[in-house]
């Protein structure tokens, strides 16, 4: 390892690749992908044969989900600029990572803003808002490796507290939340269920304060998440989560003829069914993800 770049040079069977770093760091009050091990940086992303590659599947959003639609894959339907969805929706642009912005959720009688000066951003669009299970999956080529499931954050009423004291406590708790917190998501997120912030919420009425990918806000104990749920996933959704995998291998063969490493979100909803969002080029790399990586780059049987 090279230890002014954390470049790793690994040899097996007479081949040897070079390794290149990623880091989650925290610019600007944001969370980012860097290539270097600067001030920076808050997590180690791990190591990838290549460095990070982008597609236009993964940089649009929108071409994902018209992907996914040609392919006949569930997705969350859409609706354009100043039409009114005729579902429980939320406002995103079709560019962005880390879950920055998002608007919403709104129900489906919440009126949206005209397109144009003094209207919403031309740029977003609207989204069906699926409630369920968060869900990522990584996949090494079109082998599905590791997935983590999330819940939503959750507050529970004492009958004297109100819903935004309950919730800036749980946010609080929580040592990274001033990168993940969004005080108009919270707003959203208590008044699609019918709450609001300075309501008292009854003892025992629990509310789920934000849907995004990694805001549980829990209290943060070092560790990261080590089992994956991709076991779990395959018992209720394997035949969804081999599809995607198929269809990317074919749809990534415009960046490389080799595999490559991606994650891609969903959200798996009361039936088991998997309703995909968005595609992730260069995700953080669980550790489980190695065994199917390099048994696959020197042709040695994985476990996987």
């Amino acid at each position: 390892m090279d230890v002014r770049s954390m470049q790793l040079e690994i040899r097996c069977a007479n081949l040897y690749f070079t390794f290149f770093p990623i880091f989650a760091a925290s610019l600007n009050d944001r969370l980012v992908h860097i290539e270097d091990l600067a001030d920076s940086a808050i997590a180690f992303g791990g190591w990838r044969p290549y460095k990070p590659y982008s597609t236009r599947l993964s940089t649009e959003k929108l071409l994902f989900k018209q992907h996914l639609s040609e392919a006949g894959v569930r997705t969350p339907q859409l609706w354009p600029p100043g039409q009114q969805p005729s579902l429980g929706y939320i406002r995103k642009k079709s560019r962005g990572s880390f879950g920055y912005d998002i608007q919403g959720p709104f129900q489906a009688t919440v009126p949206v803003l005209p397109p144009g000066p003094g209207g919403q951003d031309a740029a977003l669009f609207h989204e069906q808002f699926v409630a369920g299970k968060i869900v990522k999956i990584w996949y090494w080529g079109h082998t599905a490796f590791f997935a983590e499931t999330q819940d939503y954050a959750m507050i529970t009423g004492d009958g004297s507290s109100t819903v935004g004291a309950l919730a800036d406590a749980k946010v609080n708790q929580d040592i990274g939340a001033n990168v993940l917190a969004d005080k108009a998501i919270l707003a959203s997120c208590v008044a699609y269920q019918g709450f609001s912030l300075t309501d008292v919420l009854p003892h025992g009425r629990e509310l789920w304060i934000d849907f995004r990918y990694g805001r549980t806000f829990e209290k943060r104990q070092g560790g990261a998440t080590t089992t994956s749920a991709l076991a779990e996933l395959n018992a209720s959704s394997g035949e969804q989560i081999a599809q995607m995998g198929t269809l990317m291998r074919a749809a990534l063969r415009e960046v490389a003829p080799v595999p490559l490493a991606y994650s891609v979100d969903a959200v798996l909803d009361e039936q088991g069914q998997l309703w995909w969002l968005e595609l992730n080029s260069h995700p953080m790399f669980p550790h489980a993800g190695y065994d199917v990586m390099l048994c696959d780059i020197y042709n040695r049987k994985s476990k996987i």
